[in-house]
């Protein structure tokens, strides 16, 4: 089939593989399915929290909060829930007797730069106390460019993830930040109607 080709100064010729191909290597592999007794817990929701290992979208107008309840979510220990009709409430029991941070955490941005990024991290001192528990972090810009295709980005991520499960501190969880504006800024994007479906694949698979 066709792969895209990138030229450069350094790297000189850059072949990456369609969607087509990442998605049928992605689909050999493992899915991740949502956990039935670990949960995320969110405060203030009236259901034990978000299923670990599931996918979550947070939609809402700029300035609401979505950075902040995502980065709580890719931050927080899991623990499992179990409901007390005696209590009418949830109780929650740390995995392993304490509460462990995942290991891994990959942050992938549209408009913000890596810095301003990781300022608003800094900005909030509890969601930084968090960040800074896991062992590695990565946030990764995709800067403004009309020749940067979905098919580059694509092969980038999921080479994140093989690296990590090869280096033994698997990819964890991933933030998609800003994906209303991302063909608004790579316009090449619009142009690639299988790169959406491509990237929560990879977000939905663990490797082998």
């Amino acid at each position: 089939g066709k792969h895209p080709v990138r030229l450069s100064e350094s790297l000189g010729v850059s072949v990456f593989p369609s969607h087509a191909a990442v998605l049928s290597t992605m689909r050999k592999r493992v899915r991740s399915t949502p956990s039935e007794k670990r949960v995320i817990p969110i405060p203030g929701l009236a259901t034990a929290g978000i299923p670990e290992k599931s996918s979550t979208l947070v939609w809402g107008p700029d300035s609401c909060g979505k950075s902040i309840l995502a980065l709580h979510l890719a931050t927080t220990p899991a623990v499992e829930a179990r409901f007390s009709p005696e209590n009418g409430a949830w109780e929650y029991t740390q995995v392993g007797g304490r509460g462990k941070a995942p290991a891994s955490v990959l942050v992938i941005t549209f408009r913000s730069p890596e810095v301003r990024y990781g300022q608003f991290i800094r900005n909030h001192h509890a969601l930084f106390g968090q960040w800074d528990r896991v062992t590695e972090r990565r946030i990764r810009w995709y800067s403004p460019g009309r020749n940067l295709a979905g098919e580059q980005i694509i092969a980038e991520l999921w080479g994140f993830v093989l690296d990590g499960q090869r280096s033994g501190i698997p990819v964890e969880r991933i933030i998609c930040e800003e994906i209303e504006l991302a063909a608004g800024y790579l316009p090449a994007l619009s142009l690639e109607s299988s790169f959406w479906a491509a990237l929560i694949e990879l977000i939905g698979t663990i490797p082998a």
